[in-house]
């Protein structure tokens, strides 16, 4: 029975954290239908907590952080399945490196904010870590 209350505990602490995210989520964070300029957004403020020039990052900015962070290795994971694979990063290779090429990609062709969020991804990391025809 004890078990079951912290459980219960546990879940309201975890949904009342999501409300409280939601509620904070701040309005015209980007133009509708256009995930991809809220992922480099994310992404450019997940580079800079990273390169250190955001000292002390606010809870959004946390969460830009963690939102960057979390597409692309689970972007990583899923391409990784593909044959033939289109994106190889080399062992060792940190996720804050993987934004950084990514932010650097949009940069150098702004015209990718356009497209969709996973086209973006593909090709800024296709072109930064491109596999040799064995693999």
């Amino acid at each position: 029975m004890q078990r079951i209350k912290r459980y219960r505990l546990v879940l309201l602490a975890v949904l009342s954290l999501c409300v409280i995210g939601a509620a904070a989520q701040p309005r015209g964070y980007g133009p509708p239908g256009d995930p991809l300029q809220s992922l480099y957004r994310d992404c450019k403020v997940s580079v800079a907590i990273s390169d250190k020039k955001i000292e002390h990052p606010e809870a959004l900015q946390w969460a830009s952080d963690v939102r960057c962070i979390s597409y692309l290795h689970g972007f990583l994971d899923g391409v990784s399945w593909t044959k033939p694979k289109s994106i190889c990063a080399p062992d060792g290779t940190k996720i804050s490196e993987v934004a950084k090429k990514y932010v650097q990609y949009v940069d150098k062709y702004p015209s990718q904010q356009r497209d969709n969020e996973q086209f973006g991804v593909l090709f800024g990391l296709g072109q930064a870590y491109p596999c040799s025809a064995e693999k």
